[in-house]
């Protein structure tokens, strides 16, 4: 376990030197992430699969407020000793030749400066929404990842939220269901603070379709009481509103466009 100090207060950057050189370490880079939405931070259990080219440690960038656990193909790892400075460094020995699978459980705060996963607090009547913004630099604080653009990876996300948000990520639902499935009270079972998703219902579990292999920057989550408008004419189209400013919204105008 590790928990956030000092030295994640610092500015998280990554040089040109760092990309070049990582690019030469890994490839065939995958992502998995299950996240639980709560008030207040998010839930991340991350699997990252990657191919080592190179004998080399792996870096990946990470910002978040505490890790529960890391292991990297069953072994588990010490958290604390790897984690820092916003780089997750899976030492040269740990590393396999070939295909490796990281698994890494945390918690992050949400933002409210517009990077990463940002909290939205609607003046107008208190509902909250959340949004991702990864570019150009800020994929990492969502999730442990080789975030540059050049890296690019498939991800597969899987969300956890309140049963009357939408949730919307960059591919269309494979399924949508309500409750919690075995496989996920597993996974997030080891969290303390998860204790209302093992025991409540008030909950519904989003499972997206996998994206192809996009750069970092592009993934995407949004979530929250969207009211939502669906038009047929020409191709299927959707728009999302605050229901705060539904008043507002020229839907037709949108669609005719």
């Amino acid at each position: 376990e590790a928990v956030r100090d000092s030295k994640h207060d610092e500015i998280s950057i990554l040089t040109h030197q760092e990309m070049s050189e990582r690019k030469e370490v890994v490839t065939g880079v995958e992502y998995e992430l299950l996240v639980y939405l709560c008030e207040n931070y998010f839930l991340g259990h991350a699997t990252i699969s990657f191919e080592k080219v190179k004998d080399s440690p792996v870096v990946l960038d990470f910002t978040s407020n505490k890790v529960f656990g890391l292991a990297l193909n069953g072994e588990v790892l010490d958290a604390a000793a790897c984690w820092v400075r916003h780089k997750l460094t899976i030492p040269v020995d740990k590393v396999k030749e070939g295909r490796n699978e990281l698994v890494v459980r945390y918690m992050t705060d949400y933002d409210t400066e517009g990077h990463g996963l940002h909290k939205f607090v609607d003046p107008m009547d208190s509902e909250v929404y959340l949004y991702t913004q990864c570019e150009p630099y800020d994929a990492h604080k969502i999730l442990p990842s080789f975030d540059q653009p050049n890296l690019k990876a498939k991800l597969t996300l899987n969300v956890l939220a309140p049963k009357r948000w939408n949730v919307i990520a960059n591919e269309q639902h494979a399924s949508l269901e309500y409750g919690c499935n075995i496989d996920v009270r597993e996974k997030f079972s080891h969290f303390p603070e998860a204790v209302k998703l093992i025991h409540g219902n008030d909950f519904s579990y989003h499972q997206f379709k996998q994206t192809p292999s996009i750069s970092t920057y592009l993934y995407a989550l949004v979530a929250g009481p969207y009211a939502v408008f669906n038009c047929d004419y020409r191709v299927p189209l959707r728009v999302y509103c605050r229901k705060s400013m539904v008043d507002y919204l020229l839907v037709d105008t949108i669609f005719d466009l």
